[in-house]
């Protein structure tokens, strides 16, 4: 199985995202290509559940953390973002079926 993980650092006004160390490499064999260790930092100023307020951003925060193409993570079979202790999933997207909406629409 084809898969992202990403670890999800809980902050008070948001969420810092990293790929997991050995999930980093993982992605580095299979699309032969540098994939560079980053962390992104998102606002959650809604404080609204993880789901609710990342599920339709996991596009662009996955493309930033990997600098992969859309084309290449919706060819993923599943990206899964958790807490890294003790680990713990806390999304899981399947970008084969996932939706997102044209931006500035309303899903």
């Amino acid at each position: 199985m084809q898969r992202m993980i990403v670890n999800v650092g809980f902050q008070f006004q948001g969420c810092t995202f990293r790929l997991h160390p050995k999930n980093r490499l993982q992605l580095q064999d299979l699309f032969r290509q540098p994939i560079a260790s980053a962390s992104v930092f998102v606002s959650n100023e809604s404080n609204q559940p993880f789901a609710v307020a990342y599920q339709s951003k996991w596009l662009p925060i996955c493309s930033l953390l990997s600098d992969l193409s859309n084309e290449q993570l919706y060819s993923l079979d599943e990206i899964v973002f958790q807490e890294p202790f003790p680990v713990k999933e806390i999304l899981t997207i399947s970008p084969s079926t996932a939706c997102i909406p044209a931006y500035g629409q309303a899903s």
